[in-house]
């Protein structure tokens, strides 16, 4: 069994966790290749090597245009259902957005059904969560 430890002490975010994901050779032309049915939006991977505070990393910018930012749980669902993604990897990732929307729920004093998704439900937040569960999927 292979594993992997993130620290995520001071936060993670999905283009940090994908870059690290890509350090580890997952192709990012293969990421996107899954993506692109799901995310309704043309979308680019800016992927490139830096090194902040002399730490050699792999930085992803995720460049979309946004054209709807608010979207519900079902919506998510159905964006999910265009993409060739396993059983599991479509699992893992309602399971995030599920979790996503119980603390949203609870903030708001709303129920999971009513709880709309402002930056997670955004196109550039789907390619973080997808990319990332996808890739460590592929990773094994």
């Amino acid at each position: 069994m292979k594993s992997l430890y993130i620290d995520g002490q001071a936060g993670a975010a999905g283009d940090m966790i994908l870059g690290a994901l890509i350090d580890l050779g997952v192709d990012p032309k293969e990421i996107a290749a899954v993506l692109r049915p799901i995310v309704p939006s043309e979308f680019k991977l800016d992927v490139t090597r830096v090194s902040p505070n002399g730490i050699a990393a792999t930085h992803v910018h995720v460049s979309v245009p946004e054209d709807v930012k608010h979207r519900h749980l079902p919506q998510l669902h159905d964006l999910l259902a265009k993409g060739k993604l396993s059983t599991t990897v479509q699992n893992r990732v309602k399971g995030i957005f599920r979790r996503l929307a119980l603390a949203e729920a609870k903030i708001h004093s709303s129920t999971v059904e009513q709880v709309h998704f402002h930056e997670v439900g955004a196109n550039d937040a789907i390619i973080d969560i997808v990319g990332s569960v996808w890739a460590l999927d592929r990773l094994g």
